[in-house]
């Protein structure tokens, strides 16, 4: 009846007690069925970041049970992508970094090093304060990198940030 369902909309007491979620793209407070932030959101785009880069997701799943993913997603640090990165891996992020000069996989995993690394991680904290504040944060670091521009994500002292200065000029 209508006035149940209004009862129910006023009453502290219902919801759902279902979560939803991709384990595989869930942040670690998800999996503990900590609060939904835009934290997740952020974890979530590392996650696909990580799958454009790296040819894959940053934790090995094959063969593991739900106990030791819970742990993993918990308490393990992912894998740079630029030290997961997959030979024979085709995609247009690829294909850019290659036009950017990265030739050889070897090459490709140098690209990948400092400043994607360090951005695809910060989206990987473990805990969302850690993390970029807002996707806005994450998508400026990306334009920053692809601009030339000196990332926050990376934190680099005054020679990193010459370098970056001498490679725009």
């Amino acid at each position: 009846s209508l006035d149940g369902a209004m009862d129910a909309l006023s009453s502290n007491k219902t919801g759902t007690q279902q979560r939803l979620f991709s384990p595989l793209h869930a942040a670690p407070e998800q999996i503990v069925g900590g609060p939904i932030t835009v934290g997740c959101d952020v974890y979530a785009l590392g996650v696909l970041l990580y799958e454009l880069l790296a040819g894959g997701l940053p934790f090995e799943t094959n063969g593991i049970s739900a106990s030791e993913f819970e742990r993993m997603m918990l308490h393990a640090a992912p894998l740079a992508p630029s030290h997961s990165v997959r030979h024979g891996q085709s995609n247009d992020v690829v294909d850019y970094l290659r036009n950017r000069g990265a030739a050889s996989f070897a090459s490709l995993r140098n690209t990948l090093r400092g400043d994607l690394d360090n951005i695809v991680l910060t989206c990987l904290r473990k805990s969302p304060r850690e993390r970029y504040a807002t996707v806005e944060h994450l998508d400026a670091d990306i334009e920053r990198y692809l601009g030339g521009y000196p990332v926050h994500a990376r934190q680099g002292h005054a020679w990193y940030r010459f370098r970056k200065f001498t490679g725009r000029h």
